[in-house]
């Protein structure tokens, strides 16, 4: 272990540019290779998480095929197996919400939860529905899904019932197939706009080595960042904590609240955020953490990523050992959720405030809480 994190620093101290030592006023941006650093991000951890979610989202759609043309209980087991190995690979593209993924809202249009079950049902009953427009982001997605299969019934005969014997049974395996083919479509259009083979979106990202608004450091930990204040922190366990709401848990507002799959997909996201931290991906490549080691970025007279390495693998921890299902967990052991939803704070102002300034990075987003 220590033999690879010198050979790492040796990797690291190549690509310090050669600086003048009479300019003190040098900033950290001018003394590191970002190109090295964006292409290991690009072509290492966000091209293959996308590759991965298209693939699965395929594997999905045909699950779903098969289910809708038998739903019997094999089907259902499979249908429900791809539904969650798509659902993970999702975590680890959520945090890329800026050019395509921004441009096609992927984020919202697959995982906006709660689902709204009563929208559902009626697109259900009703066969009208426009799963393309933003009013539909809370009746589809992965969260829907969750819903379609897991919550439609009490036990999984219920839920065969409702696809074979109920009265809108044909309607609700066509709108499942609707809401299957919506995110393996968007999944495989993000995925191509990010391929060299397709619209090159990497090389683009790669040339973007400045540390700017528009620079693809500035996008991509803006939008990581973010999503880990909001979406992680606050969304997946925050809300359903109370947290927002006066300490009045809101049980019915956790993900995957029908499957009791809320943990294993923020305990996922919580390690699609330190792989990119590290710059993990297909391969162990350069991360944040060679650019703050690089640049000498110091907190509480320590170094900088001394601090945030550890802190990242404490929040996944106490992420991780939160009881399932979490909406029970909110009602009567919130003392994990509370330690996990405490770790993730203080990550968020360790990279929010403390990295992005030793970066030279501004945050561009607005946020609720003053963090």
């Amino acid at each position: 272990m220590e033999m690879r994190r010198l050979s790492r620093k040796i990797l690291v101290g190549a690509l310090l540019t050669v600086a003048i030592s009479c300019d003190k006023e040098s900033t950290p941006s001018a003394t590191f290779d970002r190109g090295p650093l964006l292409e290991n991000l690009g072509e290492s951890v966000i091209l293959p998480a996308y590759d991965t979610l298209a693939r699965r989202a395929l594997r999905l759609e045909t699950a779903a095929e098969a289910f809708a043309g038998n739903a019997g209980a094999e089907e259902l087991s499979a249908l429900r197996d791809h539904w969650l190995a798509a659902y993970i690979a999702f975590q680890h593209c959520a945090y890329f919400n800026f050019g395509p993924a921004d441009e096609l809202l992927l984020n919202t249009a697959l995982n906006t939860f709660p689902t709204s079950k009563i929208k559902v049902d009626d697109n259900i009953a009703s066969g009208s529905y426009d799963l393309a427009a933003v009013s539909s982001n809370n009746a589809k997605g992965f969260s829907a899904l969750d819903y379609l299969l897991y919550g439609t019934g009490d036990s999984d005969g219920e839920i065969l019932e409702m696809y074979n014997a109920d009265p809108d049974a044909s309607q609700r395996k066509q709108y499942l197939l609707d809401v299957v083919t919506d995110i393996r479509l968007r999944s495989e259009a993000v995925f191509t706009k990010w391929a060299p083979a397709g619209d090159n979106y990497i090389g683009t990202f790669v040339s973007l080595t400045g540390n700017d608004v528009g620079s693809a450091t500035g996008m991509l930990l803006n939008a990581a960042i973010q999503y880990l204040e909001r979406d992680l922190r606050d969304n997946k366990i925050g809300i359903p904590l109370g947290i927002r709401s006066l300490n009045v848990p809101i049980p019915d507002n956790c993900e995957a609240l029908h499957s009791e799959k809320s943990i294993a997909l923020a305990a996922e996201s919580t390690l699609a955020l330190q792989n990119i931290y590290l710059g993990k991906g297909n391969s162990d490549g350069i991360g944040f953490d060679d650019y703050l080691a690089a640049i000498n970025a110091m907190y509480n007279g320590g170094l900088l990523d001394d601090a945030i390495r550890p802190q990242l693998e404490l929040a996944k921890t106490k992420v991780e050992t939160i009881p399932e299902p979490y909406s029970e967990t909110v009602m009567n052991n919130q003392g994990p959720p509370t330690q996990a939803y405490q770790e993730l704070q203080k990550l968020v102002i360790l990279l929010k405030t403390d990295m992005m300034s030793a970066l030279g990075i501004l945050i561009t987003y607005q946020d609720n809480d003053g963090d």
